[in-house]
């Protein structure tokens, strides 16, 4: 079953716009995320629904002012784990401004397991892979620092398994989200070195995507499995985001379709979606979303259908998006012209894998 949309007003007016939506384990412990420790800046949201028509290759919007970090240019995205004809340990390292032998994927330490269907983030200066597709590395973590030593260390247990999951950073905190048809939410604290409980999602999914954006953790899209069985799961279009002031998780504007295997990055102020799969097949659709006014708007598609892919900024207004079922392509997406290019490809194909990015 279609998980449905719920609707919430909250006093912001909405105008209609061409081609937009409106819209037990190991030091574990029960908790809920302080205010205190992450400011959060409010963001008003409206939810009137529009029917959304062809994308379009020229999109006019104004972009809020650049945030501070964003004026780093020279970035590093990592690729972590994922499959080919088996779920892989393998770990790669793009510069963004690299040159020579240096330049494109750059084979580092791998995993100490391998993983496919799991979830990454960078937080407190460490590299996390967490959970994955198997029974063996669900309730698992590793992590890395970000500089130094580049080896593999495994982490506390996390109390849910968590297959197909999504993460995001808040802070010092790595948030982990559903997985295995759940709705759990676990807290890693980098200080204190435990998991936390937190309020769970309010629909179970799994091949969801998640990403922070002004301090707010999204969660996008993803299946429902209520039977337990592969061939009934749906996709669904719902997001829900977990506000801090409030310690628990609302609905906001769904996505245009309902989606799962996708993948969502934010940058400069929007939350961007690339691909998935939809209950037809594979797509290559993007969208970006507006925190201001809860817009879901179509920008230029990705050249390819993707599914189980990731995706991750790679410097000053470029995203990248790489690998999925069965391709080994990488694509560059420019945030102020709305165009895509081709990037160097990965090794080798690649789907489920995570991605991360970081000032090199």
């Amino acid at each position: 079953m279609i998980l449905s949309r719920r609707e919430e007003n909250i006093g912001v007016p909405s105008a209609p716009i061409h081609q937009e939506k409106e819209a037990t384990g190991k030091m574990h412990t029960k908790n809920s995320l302080e205010e205190t420790t992450v400011p959060y800046a409010s963001r008003a949201l409206s939810v009137t629904v529009e029917q959304m028509t062809a994308p379009s290759n020229s999109v006019v919007r104004q972009n809020p002012a650049p945030h501070p970090h964003w004026h780093d240019t020279e970035r590093c995205i990592l690729t972590i784990g994922g499959r080919n004809n088996s779920d892989s340990a393998e770990v790669f390292l793009y510069h963004s401004h690299a040159t020579g032998k240096e330049r494109g994927w750059q084979k580092q330490p791998p995993l100490k397991q391998a993983r496919n269907g799991l979830a990454a983030a960078c937080a407190g200066g460490k590299i996390f892979a967490i959970g994955g597709a198997g029974r063996a590395m669900d309730k698992q973590m590793e992590w890395r620092d970000l500089k130094g030593d580049e080896t593999w260390q495994v982490g506390p247990t996390m109390a849910a398994a968590h297959r197909w999951c999504a993460a995001a950073s808040l802070g010092d905190r790595v948030i982990v989200l559903a997985g295995s048809n759940c709705k759990d939410v676990e807290c890693f604290d980098i200080n204190t070195e435990r998991w936390i409980d937190l309020p769970p999602l309010q629909n179970k999914r799994s091949h969801l995507a998640a990403t922070t954006l002004d301090n707010v953790v999204y969660a996008v899209g993803g299946w429902q499995n209520s039977d337990g069985i592969y061939q009934v799961a749906q996709p669904v279009d719902v997001v829900e985001r977990f506000d801090l002031r409030t310690n628990k998780w609302d609905f906001v504007t769904a996505l245009p379709s309902p989606r799962h295997s996708l993948a969502a990055v934010a940058y400069n102020g929007f939350l961007y979606t690339f691909g998935g799969a939809t209950s037809r097949g594979f797509c290559g659709s993007v969208e970006s979303f507006d925190p201001r006014n809860g817009r879901w708007t179509a920008v230029q598609k990705m050249s390819m259908n993707r599914k189980e892919l990731a995706a991750a900024v790679c410097g000053e207004s470029t995203i990248m998006v790489m690998g999925g079922y069965m391709t080994d392509s990488v694509e560059s997406f420019n945030v102020d012209s709305l165009t895509w290019s081709a990037a160097e490809c990965l090794p080798s194909p690649c789907a489920g894998l995570a991605a991360v990015s970081f000032c090199c």
